[in-house]
């Protein structure tokens, strides 16, 4: 499996890893994508449709953390720089 494919399948599994709580996986996502070619739950965009609260993101940020740099044989401070912009891009809303 070459880098790319390895950066992938990471995102499927943190993408389920977030969803978990919501009953949906990555599949279910790539299965509403709109005519404008988003990915849509209920009219919103699906990062926007659901949420975590901040002690499920302290949570996943942990178990994300360790899981990125396994995956991609990173220390533990660059694997928490990662996840930072992954989340950034690609995380849920934190409710208040």
């Amino acid at each position: 499996m070459n880098r790319q494919d390895k950066i992938h399948a990471l995102n499927v599994e943190l993408i389920n890893m977030m969803l978990e709580k919501h009953g949906i996986t990555y599949d279910t996502i790539i299965a509403n994508r709109d005519e404008n070619k988003r990915w849509i739950i209920d009219g919103k965009d699906w990062y926007s449709h659901y949420t975590m609260t901040k002690s499920e993101y302290e949570e996943f940020r942990k178990k994300a953390v360790v899981l990125i740099a396994k995956k991609l044989k990173l220390n533990k401070k660059v694997a928490e720089e990662e996840f930072s912009w992954w989340f950034l891009h690609i995380g849920l809303n934190i409710e208040e």
